[in-house]
């Protein structure tokens, strides 16, 4: 149910019910595997007690996301940042799946949170979330942003900026490098008019035209700080 939301839009509430309930019966026998793991336990527990975990994780991270997309009133932000806190607090860490479900909820939680009034602590969220996986685009693309944001924008500021950005570059080509060329680009892509527009809104999907999309904002993105650093040099964007 959770997961084919988008044909049972009237049935949120009880997906969420549904989300709390999964992730809580898997960090149940997550629990109990680990108390009664003994000498006798099967190579492979390990490897269990980290899907519990993920399914923990993932379920938590669904129900933040759900909240977000289909709930209304003054309570639906409180709502999603308590899942997103659920996943990363109450899900123990695990192996490399448990750790990129946990930047995906530090990534939606400061996403969520980002403002004039939170903005330190959407910071601490992406830079949490790159701590858990360092190649994690939409994370690397939303710390840039926080960097060039009003209150920062020093030069130290900018050049992290541009890192943080040409990482994300790296990674989309890399993420791409089988399927032929990216769509086509150009500098123009980073005018200012441009680039608000392409801001606005943007909420990652996990599908390839999104990720397309994410891979041209990033090299604007990149070329825009580049020439905020009077640097015109666009070599390796494109």
């Amino acid at each position: 149910l959770a997961i084919n939301m988008e044909a049972n839009t009237s049935r949120v509430e009880e997906a969420l019910v549904a989300c709390d309930e999964a992730a809580e019966a898997s960090l149940a026998e997550r629990a109990a595997g680990v108390e009664e793991r003994n000498d006798d336990s099967p190579q492979d527990l390990h490897r269990i007690l980290d899907w519990h975990a993920s399914e923990a994780c993932g379920m938590y991270v669904r129900a933040g996301q759900l909240t977000e997309k289909y709930m209304r009133g003054g309570l639906a932000k409180e709502m999603a940042e308590g899942y997103y806190k659920k996943a990363l607090d109450d899900v123990p860490h695990g192996g490399e799946d448990v750790d990129k479900l946990k930047a995906v909820a530090a990534n939606n939680y400061g996403s969520l949170i980002w403002g004039k009034e939170r903005m330190a602590e959407a910071e601490a969220m992406f830079r949490t979330a790159l701590e858990l996986n360092v190649d994690y685009i939409s994370a690397l693309r939303n710390l840039a942003l926080v960097l060039r944001s009003p209150g920062k924008g020093t030069k130290n500021d900018l050049e992290e900026a541009q890192e943080l950005l040409g990482q994300a570059v790296k990674v989309t080509k890399e993420n791409f490098a089988e399927e032929g060329e990216l769509d086509s680009w150009s500098v123009d892509d980073a005018s200012p008019t441009r680039m608000k527009s392409m801001k606005e809104g943007w909420k990652q999907e996990h599908d390839r035209d999104s990720e397309r999309s994410m891979a041209s904002l990033v090299r604007s993105d990149l070329a825009a700080v580049k020439l905020e650093l009077g640097d015109e040099d666009y070599a390796g964007i494109e």
